[in-house]
């Protein structure tokens, strides 16, 4: 689910001029073994519209994170699975059906899991909440209901960061304003991570402390990624067994300390 109001930051999605992206096709074939499917994407286009270019370039950002969803878990999405994106060019409609599924916190978009599908609302970065939201539809079908806000939004954030170049390869794109605040965070001392993976940070429906929870998740995302991208599915499947975020980073770093201590390090 998004929450951040788009209207902050400029749009990530089919920019090329970006810093310090990576190609995604790299990072996939080094860390995964994944089978390739293409999803049917159906636009609803309950009172927008969408043009042929950003339907072919969604198109293929969406195969490629259908390929990591695929290397993270045994299951594979068949090409079968429909990704369905509800378009709303008006807001007062896109807040109606938002409230009516108690998504109220978000203001560009969110994936619903009783109707398996995901409600957009048309803003200029609209393409960017798509990827975002298609991310937690994956997650979602292998069942992994249960996994904590920081990984599922985590993931979702780090996707938001696809793009096709002029060469119509996929790289991913760094959010860097989010790793900025994070830098703050630790720089003042304001991140503890033992409060922040505890019980008492687990609901993300405050919206007073929101962006510093989808900061600090990205960052521990784009951490791992960037340095161990094959310890994201040894972190699920340890989270969806019902082990702790504790237990399961201690399980691929050896130890919580020494987990927090390489994250610290990484962003010095």
């Amino acid at each position: 689910m998004k929450n951040l109001d788009k209207a902050k930051q400029p749009p990530k999605v089919a920019s090329a001029g970006k810093k310090k992206p990576f190609l995604l096709a790299v990072f996939f074939l080094c860390a995964f073994q994944f089978s390739t499917y293409a999803q049917k994407l159906i636009y609803n286009a309950v009172d927008g519209k969408i043009n042929a270019q950003d339907t072919a370039m969604l198109t293929r950002l969406v195969k490629y994170e259908a390929y990591f969803y695929n290397g993270l878990f045994e299951k594979q999405i068949p090409d079968s699975l429909p990704v369905i994106i509800n378009l709303y060019k008006s807001r007062k409609k896109f807040e109606a059906v938002r409230d009516a599924e108690s998504a109220s916190i978000t203001k560009t978009g969110f994936y619903s899991g009783r109707t398996k599908q995901c409600y957009i609302y048309e803003g200029d970065d609209y393409t960017n909440v798509i990827v975002h939201e298609v991310s937690h539809l994956f997650m979602h079908y292998h069942n992994y209901y249960g996994v904590p806000n920081w990984i599922n939004e985590g993931l979702a954030e780090f996707f938001e960061g696809l793009y096709v170049n002029d060469k119509n390869a996929v790289y991913v794109d760094q959010q860097t304003p989010r790793l900025r605040k994070l830098k703050e965070y630790i720089s003042k001392g304001e991140l503890d991570l033992k409060k922040y993976f505890g019980p008492e940070m687990s609901s993300w429906a405050n919206k007073q402390d929101i962006e510093f929870k989808y900061d600090v998740g990205y960052g521990i995302i784009f951490f791992i990624i960037k340095t161990h991208p094959e310890y994201i599915k040894q972190i699920l499947a340890s989270l969806n067994k019902g082990d702790s975020s504790f237990t399961a980073l201690a399980g691929s770093y050896g130890s919580f300390e020494s987990f927090e201590s390489r994250f610290r390090a990484f962003y010095r």
